[in-house]
This record gives structure tokens, C-alpha cells and sequence, in this order.
């Protein structure tokens, strides 16, 4: 491990620590490091611009362990990064339907965007994440969310604040019957076993 960070090259997973995390973006964008191998956690939802982009397949596993193929949205978010300052190129590697593949990348369109925030199993995971960030009380986390973009895709409705803070009160409901959170000293705070979840970014179902 060691030489290979002295050499510039790094790895990014979901495995890793916030610290650890921390460490490879920074090395990676005072270049420092000059190559990262990488699942997408390092191509989306970081700001990770860089020269070369490489795909090494279009096959993923997704959160059930099935086979799947990357979506558009993903793909372009994972090229993009190529380039950010100036000229770069991405690379994607394909074994089978190369014709094809190519065709459809050609014609990638712009994807509608809708909020998937309070959708679904993670957003008890992001519950968690804010909670470890130091907004412990109902209010604090209703506040935090009217600041997202579904807040901002709803902000019309006159049922917002409703809707978080039901959303909010069934998930930390949750979060306490699972042993994820505790309530102490008037704030929300995470067990240990919520700990070790939030940092392998596992998902709360997945932990049980």
C-alpha cells in the first residue's frame, strides 16, 4: 500500500473512512496523485475533474449482487470528469457490442432529474450521515432538507415542512428501534453499531 502511494497511485471504494476518503481527493486533485482506481464513489458526487478518464467495462454489480449495465446518467457522469480544466478524453472498454455501445453513447440525451431524497431504503442512510454531522434534533435535520433540491422541486407546496418532518420522525423511529441512533442529551447521536454502518456506507437494511 504504502509504495504504491509513494509512487501516485491510490484506490477509492466505499470500504474506505471519511479520513481516508479525505485523503485520496486531496492527493488526487493537488496532483499528487496521478492515478486513482476507482469505483464510481470517486466519479459521482465529488468534485474529482481530471485529464484521463478509463472505463474498464459497462458491467456492474448492483445493490442486490445482480449484473447490471451502467445507466447514461452514469456513464456521463464518469466521462465527464475528463476535461474539467481544459482538454481530456475518456476511455471505455468494451468487449462485446462495441458497435453498439458506441451508437448509444452517441445519442446520449439529457436525462429528466427528479429527487430521489426521501424515496426508498437510503434515506435512512442519509438521515444517519446528517445525524454523524452534528444535526441532532428533528428541527435541525427538517431545516438541513429544506435546503436540498426536492425541497426546491416542491418548494410550491404549503405541505413541505409536513412532509419532511413526518418523513424525518418515521426514520429516526427506525433508526432508534434498530440500535443505529440514541437519544442523549436532548440530541440524536450514533450507537457504535450506527458508527461502523455510516462509515462502511452500507445501507441500514443491509446492516440487518
Amino acid at each position: 500500500g504504502k509504495e504504491l502511494i509513494m509512487k501516485g497511485v491510490l484506490f477509492n471504494n466505499a470500504s474506505l473512512s471519511k479520513e481516508q476518503r479525505a485523503f485520496v481527493e486531496e492527493m488526487f486533485n493537488n496532483g499528487d496523485a496521478k492515478c486513482v482506481v476507482a469505483t464510481t464513489t470517486l466519479s459521482i458526487g465529488v468534485n474529482t475533474p481530471t485529464d484521463t478518464v478509463i472505463i474498464k467495462d459497462i458491467i456492474k454489480f448492483d445493490d442486490a449482487g445482480e449484473i447490471d449495465v451502467y445507466s447514461d446518467s452514469e456513464l456521463k457522469q464518469m466521462v465527464g470528469r475528463a476535461g474539467r480544466y481544459g482538454s481530456g478524453e475518456a476511455l471505455i472498454v468494451v468487449n462485446k457490442n462495441a458497435n453498439k455501445m458506441l451508437k448509444r453513447l452517441k445519442n446520449l440525451k439529457p436525462e429528466s432529474v427528479n429527487s430521489q431524497l426521501i424515496l426508498g431504503e437510503k434515506f435512512n442512510n442519509y438521515i444517519l450521515t446528517l445525524i454523524s454531522y452534528g444535526y441532532g434534533t428533528i428541527n435541525e435535520l427538517v431545516n438541513y432538507l429544506n435546503d436540498t433540491f426536492f425541497a426546491f422541486q416542491i418548494r410550491n407546496s404549503k405541505y413541505l415542512n409536513r412532509i419532511l418532518e413526518k418523513r424525518v420522525r418515521n426514520n429516526i423511529k427506525y433508526l432508534i428501534k434498530n440500535k443505529f441512533i440514541q437519544y442523549e442529551n436532548k440530541e440524536y447521536k450514533l450507537t457504535d453499531f450506527g458508527e461502523i454502518v455510516n462509515r462502511l456506507y452500507i445501507t441500514t437494511e443491509t446492516a440487518l
